[in-house]
């Protein structure tokens, strides 16, 4: 290691902080993967910085941003001099007089390519069904089930945010942003998104593409250029968005607005995935089927986007907001006294993330809603329940029916709260497709004011499998229910 590259480094140490201060730094990584191993800096903190200020050293400011949206993240200087030493002098750096090169006063490398050897892929980790946060953890000398934590959601007004949908004429609430590119995961999503963009276009939105430097806009859109650290609010004021898998994924996964996340395959949806990496995710994410290919993708994106309740396409499903919602949400009343709440398109209701809220009563996750009702998609699905609704000694008396047929005779459904059972029905050809559901809710211990039921359904399968593949619906459905009220003992 040449003196002069000790004198840059020592110079870069005096000049942003103390001994007693822990230095992590953004080397050698790309946005996204600069947000992933952030996500982690609570923990980090936790296990190893405790009272001690953390600095975040970043070479260019558009990276420093994305750090100071972290409120573990003390302080995140810009540090052009950071691209002037390789990753083996900070190494060398660290390690000087046999010290462990790892604690406070050291420069930590974050991203795990820099312990590794023979080099490293993301397609490679993704092939090998190996979750890259874990390897984040590891490089971060933290266990495996440190959680990660994204940013908190921007709160009160948002003026920059705003500015940027004036100024690129953006629709709130009527506008679609496509994110088409990726650095890690390639795949010409181009026709995809055209024939998206046309449709979405015909349906009366707005469409724009995410673009930076020589990006071009797809087809039929618009440009507009987001800085990362104002992309969920923008998202959320735009209202829906369709981005392939990238670090901008990771950033939007849990904004308010529809996100729909597109995975290049299979396998990098099975080690990518929101649930995978640990992360708070609101979004839909799909990948292409493939017997199905590109014409199932898009049918799929399409239907995520325009036929999941949107007030444009459904007149009776409110406009996106918290106050439409919690107005919904809180109408505890009609459900305590005793009125059946019809869970379908046809009633009043509202979207916030990946809750669906009518009144008195709220879908959770893994529903989709229909003119008569909602079916179950998925192997888990939940419903939501105002405490306040609730006497003492109550049921949930549901309105359902099976997806059963003569290839898919019966299925099981058991509903939980907290992890305890609190009902379990057998739906078959024999005992009828369509019977009432009755849950006890007597003894259930809600978190904050909402009682969670999870309803988990031991083999959903799709009406193109029931079918034999002469029905086009590939939802993997398993319960529907049409409608739920509360019974009391005195009822």
């Amino acid at each position: 290691m040449r003196a002069d590259d000790i004198e840059t480094i020592d110079a870069i140490w005096r000049d942003h902080g103390a001994e007693d201060d822990w230095f992590v730094v953004e080397k050698g990584m790309r946005h996204g993967d600069f947000f992933l191993a952030l996500s982690l800096m609570d923990a980090f903190r936790r296990h190893h910085v405790a009272h001690r200020r953390l600095v975040c050293l970043a070479s260019q400011e558009k990276t420093a941003n994305i750090a100071r949206m972290f409120p573990a993240v003390d302080v995140a200087p810009v540090v052009p001099r950071l691209n002037q030493i390789s990753m083996a002098d900070v190494h060398a750096w660290n390690s000087r007089g046999g010290r462990d090169p790892f604690g406070p006063g050291r420069l930590i490398l974050m991203h795990p390519s820099n312990y590794a050897v023979g080099g490293y892929a993301p397609g490679r980790i993704a092939a090998a069904g190996v979750c890259e946060l874990d390897l984040f953890r590891g490089a971060l000398r933290l266990p495996m089930s440190a959680a990660a934590a994204p940013p908190p959601a921007p709160s009160g007004p948002q003026p920059e945010a705003e500015a940027i949908v004036r100024g690129a004429g953006l629709q709130p609430g009527r506008s679609v942003i496509l994110f088409p590119y990726a650095q890690s995961f390639h795949r010409d999503w181009t026709a995809h998104f055209e024939r998206l963009a046309v449709t979405l276009v015909q349906s009366g939105l707005s469409v724009f593409t995410s673009v930076a430097g020589r990006e071009a806009p797809i087809p039929g859109t618009r440009p507009v250029s987001i800085p990362f650290e104002r992309l969920r609010p923008v998202v959320d004021l735009a209202g829906y968005a369709v981005v392939v898998r990238s670090g901008i994924a990771d950033m939007i996964f849990n904004a308010g607005a529809r996100v729909i996340v597109l995975y290049a395959s299979q396998a990098i949806y099975n080690t990518w995935n929101s649930g995978q990496l640990g992360l708070d995710s609101n979004a839909i994410e799909l990948y292409p089927r493939p017997d199905l290919e590109e014409p199932h993708l898009f049918s799929a994106t399409l239907k995520a986007l325009l036929l999941g309740g949107d007030y444009f396409a459904y007149p009776r499903c409110q406009p996106m907001g918290v106050n439409a919602f919690f107005k919904l949400a809180n109408a505890h009343e009609r459900l305590a006294g005793g009125e059946p709440v019809q869970l379908n398109t046809r009633t009043d209701f509202v979207r916030l993330g990946a809750v669906t809220a009518f009144p008195g009563l709220a879908l959770g996750r893994g529903w989709d809603l229909e003119t008569w009702g909602c079916w179950s998609v998925g192997s888990r699905a939940e419903l939501l329940i105002p405490v306040r609704a609730v006497a003492e000694k109550a049921w949930l008396d549901i309105d359902a029916l099976a997806a059963i047929s003569p290839g898919h005779p019966s299925i099981t459904i058991t509903v939980t709260e907290g992890g305890r059972e609190l009902h379990r029905q057998v739906f078959s050809l024999e005992t009828g497709r369509a019977r009432p559901m009755l849950v006890p809710l007597t003894g259930v211990s809600p978190a904050m004011d909402v009682i969670r039921l999870v309803i988990h359904i031991d083999s959903p399968a799709s009406p193109h499998e029931q079918s034999r593949g002469t029905n086009p619906d590939h939802r993997p459905i398993g319960l529907g229910i049409r409608a739920a009220r509360l019974k009391t003992a005195e009822s």
